[in-house]
């Protein structure tokens, strides 16, 4: 798993704000000055200005978006290992011990010989109990 830290966040999230910052100041600029009146020069510079920065945006963005979906990936996965059973970690959880009504057992785990205890909090199992969602 790969965590970012508060320090990375913060230069993505300084680029992200001075890449905004120059957008806006060289549409405020843009704005405020009549474009008929500047020369050729000037304006081919200033569209390379904006392009450069659009660019910025367009690489934070999909920098973000990647970020985003990998922390989606992350909580799906999560997700699916809380439906497995806690002792093979292989089948989903079918199986509700009695009396603590742990939902922590597979159909195949619940049945073995050895398994007399809730896995959770160790309480005899008296009765087990299928359960399908």
């Amino acid at each position: 798993m790969v965590y970012f830290t508060k320090t990375t966040y913060s230069r993505r999230n300084f680029t992200a704000l001075s890449s905004t910052d120059s957008i806006q100041a060289a549409l405020s600029h843009v704005s405020s000055v009549s474009l008929a009146n500047c020369k050729f020069q000037e304006l081919k510079e200033w569209e390379q200005k904006l392009e450069n920065t659009l660019s910025q945006v367009r690489s934070s963005k999909e920098e973000r978006a990647l970020e985003l979906q990998k922390k989606l990936d992350r909580q799906v996965e999560e997700q699916n290992e809380l439906k497995l059973c806690v002792i093979c970690l292989a089948n989903e959880k079918r199986i509700l011990c009695l009396p603590c009504r742990h939902l922590c057992l597979c159909e195949t785990c619940a049945y073995r010989q050895e398994v007399t205890k809730c896995p959770i909090c160790r309480l005899e199992i008296a009765e087990v109990l299928a359960v399908y969602s």
